[in-house]
């Protein structure tokens, strides 16, 4: 089996874990995918919506975006409705990440790893349809502190990754997977994150690579 695996205010950075996209730290152990492997694919992930506090970015980008020059600053924390390039700088508008798909021998648990170290895998179910598998598979993750927000202003992000694991209809074999990656940072109960407001969000369509 293959081994796979701060902020602005008001806005600050919700997704400071990014579970699927961030950078691999040197030196450490990529773990196995829990489970039997199904395939292993290049993922290219493409930001479609991003909001805070119910601030949704234009998608076409802003006027403070366009009109910002290298000498001038455009001010994340009290623009409204947030420019785009303040999202730019907390979601990443594009990326790329290998990931290994591995279900368990019995049952309909499923696994999505990032090929990455330290990274956690995805855990969650798979349901059989026409072409191949439908997955649905999250994680927590915590322990990020805003302390541009405030000292104690801790956050837990939840990834959800949605879509379809195609099969070729001769061979049986997983050609690919597309879906959809929705990341939510939410302040911890006891969190005083004042004047910050959460949550943030942010969903990526999910494409295997050409």
């Amino acid at each position: 089996m293959r081994r796979p695996p701060t902020p602005p205010r008001r806005i600050a950075a919700a997704l400071a874990a990014f579970a699927l996209l961030a950078a691999c730290a040197p030196g450490a152990d990529v773990a196995e995918c829990p489970g039997v492997e199904v395939g292993n694919f290049r993922l290219l992930a493409t930001r479609t919506a991003a909001a805070c506090a119910g601030d949704t970015a234009p998608g076409d980008g802003s006027a403070i975006c366009l009109a910002a020059t290298p000498s001038q600053v455009v001010d994340c924390a009290t623009a409204r409705p947030v420019p785009a390039c303040c999202f730019d700088r907390l979601f990443p508008a594009a990326q790329a990440v290998t990931v290994t798909i591995a279900y368990g021998s019995q049952g309909s648990s499923a696994a999505l790893c990032p090929a990455r170290p330290l990274a956690s895998p995805f855990l969650g179910t798979r349901t059989p349809v026409t072409g191949g598998e439908t997955l649905a598979v999250e994680l927590d993750s915590a322990g990020a502190v805003l302390a541009a927000c405030a000292s104690a202003c801790a956050v837990t992000v939840h990834h959800a990754i949605t879509g379809t694991v195609a099969r070729d209809p001769l061979s049986g074999a997983a050609t690919g997977f597309a879906g959809e990656l929705v990341e939510t940072a939410s302040a911890t109960p006891s969190a005083d994150c004042t004047p910050c407001a959460a949550p943030c969000a942010a969903t990526w369509a999910l494409v295997s690579a050409p």
